[in-house]
């Protein structure tokens, strides 16, 4: 029996070794885990968050615009806010904001909200939109779009 004292001691401090690296290894794992699905939760996050869209009109009237064309203009305008794809919208006219740095030559505004550039790319070509400039493109004598990545 004293013989085997001395290999059992052996055996025992192996497990105890072996049982030991394993709980620290099994620690490390768990750990780099928790790291592995934490960053690849932020990956697809990051993936999903797309840069806002931000579309930006100012229309400047012609004289003597009649007021059927202001009203239809108008009407139109407010057409474009129900094309797919439009998240927010706001029209109206220049704020007349008596500072030097503000432009307020033009008449009426379109602000555009999109989720990303391909609803805002959808939107140019959308039936509602093409037939408000085939409409409306009378009435202007300039146009100028801004278009603005947000968050």
């Amino acid at each position: 029996m004293r013989t085997y004292i001395p290999t059992l001691l052996i055996c025992i401090s192996f497990l105890l070794i072996t049982s030991c690296s394993n709980t620290q290894m099994e620690s490390e794992i768990t750990a780099l885990k928790a790291e592995l699905e934490e960053t690849q939760a932020k990956l697809a996050e990051a993936e999903n968050r797309q840069a806002e869209f931000i579309h930006t009109v100012f229309f400047w009237l012609k004289e003597g615009v009649t007021e059927e064309d202001k009203t239809t203009f108008m009407e139109g305008l407010e057409s474009l806010r129900n094309i797919d794809g439009v998240k927010r919208s706001w029209v109206g006219p220049a704020a007349q904001t008596p500072r030097e740095v503000v432009d307020n030559s033009y008449d009426m505004a379109l602000v555009l909200h999109f989720a990303n550039a391909e609803d805002q790319d959808a939107y140019q070509v959308a039936p509602v939109h093409l037939a408000f400039i085939d409409k409306s493109a009378h009435v202007w004598t300039r146009v100028q779009v801004y278009d603005t990545l947000g968050e």
